[in-house]
């Protein structure tokens, strides 16, 4: 009975170690989600390379690759407003993205060009004499 009674212990506390181990899998498991999607130009249909694509709410993003891909990892599950920018196109938001612990949620985005307009610029100059001309030509030496 004696050698029952302690193999029933070790298994005990086996059990106990290996439920204390995986705890905090289980009650993170769930809690996150990832976001991705293709950003392409409305017009011509080409992926876009460079488009920053932004959760609002957070200071998350990613970057389109050169296919137009982004992906968003570890998204806290909620209800997000999405938002790709780039210069040269407008800017688009899509609203309410839902993201659910464990899934993915894919969205795409159609951006159309914009024309980027700035300030006007006058640039001025004053021209100065390096040279100054006599009657026999001109001299090397400065005024």
């Amino acid at each position: 009975m004696g050698r029952f009674n302690l193999k029933l212990k070790k298994i005990k506390m086996f059990f106990v170690v290996l439920v204390g181990l995986l705890t905090p899998f289980i009650l993170y498991a769930g809690n996150t989600g990832k976001i991705t999607g293709a950003v392409t130009d409305k017009e011509m249909g080409n992926p876009l390379l460079g488009v920053n694509v932004i959760i609002s709410e957070m200071a998350m993003g990613a970057a389109t690759d050169d296919n137009g891909y982004f992906i968003i990892l570890n998204v806290p599950a909620g209800l997000y407003d999405i938002r790709a920018e780039m210069i040269g196109y407008s800017a688009m938001t899509i609203t309410n993205v839902r993201v659910s612990g464990d899934l993915t949620t894919n969205i795409k985005f159609a951006l159309t060009p914009a024309v980027v307009e700035g300030e006007e610029i006058v640039v001025e100059a004053v021209r100065t004499e390096w040279f100054r001309r006599d009657c026999c030509g001109w001299r090397c030496n400065r005024v």
